[in-house]
């Protein structure tokens, strides 16, 4: 079963940002999208443009799961200590 953090994103968050900081690779965006996919079915159609990679911007507050690594690479220096 695969492990998620959760980061509940802040005011200009994009997904790169969020890779970067939980990977230290900015390009392992996809990973992040691929594993919130659920959150289209919940977002008013307006809002759907924050997932397409032309509008990379999130809203704040939004709770995104971040895939877990299996090995060492996942950068956790970063996050607060009850992650």
């Amino acid at each position: 079963m695969m492990e998620y953090y959760e980061h509940i994103t802040q005011e200009n968050d994009r997904w790169d940002l969020i890779a970067e900081a939980y990977y230290a690779d900015a390009t392992r965006f996809p990973e992040i999208i691929k594993a919130n996919l659920n959150l289209l079915m919940r977002l008013p159609e307006e809002d759907l443009r924050v997932f397409c990679p032309a509008f990379p911007l999130l809203p704040a507050g939004v709770r995104v799961k971040v895939p877990v690594e299996d090995d060492e690479t996942t950068v956790t220096q970063n996050l607060p200590p009850w992650r």
